[in-house]
């Protein structure tokens, strides 16, 4: 069955591939950083034009952000983003932790330091209205994490059985 979805995912993006990359570029520059200095974030996010992205054994590169240690500057993981603006949102995709890097708050961090760049820099984004991001049904981790930075789960979109989707409004 783990198969079939791998397979299904993999068929799915190829066959809505010309949506994704027709999706807008950033307004930002490779190596820009971002941080939530008034949260005391243990993270800073660095923009990059190619986010490599590992995805059911197929690499990706994606515009994103690293996510990186403030202390220490390594690299401890990755956001994947993308503007939609026929769509009207910023889809978040690919929240990724390192596995010797997990529960320590790093993926709340980021994710909440991320919707706060698209807040800030709004004007260069004037259709996005709403964040967007998928999960696996599996991933009870993200899930949360998705909650607990105000995404509510919806239906409105398609993806194979096997995922959640959240949605959460770009304060204007």
């Amino acid at each position: 069955m783990k198969k079939l979805k791998i397979l299904f995912t993999i068929i799915t993006f190829f066959i809505s591939s010309d949506k994704i990359f027709a999706s807008k570029g950033f307004e930002f520059e490779s190596g820009q950083q971002f941080h939530r200095t008034k949260a005391n974030s243990p993270v800073f996010l660095q923009f990059s034009d190619k986010v490599l992205v590992e995805n059911y054994g197929f690499n990706i590169e994606r515009p994103g952000f690293e996510i990186r240690l403030l202390n220490t500057r390594k690299k401890v993981g990755y956001i994947s983003t993308l503007y939609k603006p026929e769509e009207k949102m910023i889809e978040i995709s690919w929240v990724f932790i390192n596995e010797d890097q997990r529960r320590h708050g790093y993926a709340s961090h980021a994710l909440l330091t991320v919707q706060g760049i698209f807040k800030k820099y709004q004007q260069f984004y004037p259709n996005a209205k709403r964040f967007y991001l998928t999960c696996g049904d599996d991933n009870t981790g993200m899930q949360s994490t998705a909650a607990n930075a105000g995404f509510e789960i919806t239906n409105d979109y398609f993806n194979p059985g096997f995922m959640v989707d959240f949605i959460k409004a770009i304060p204007q």
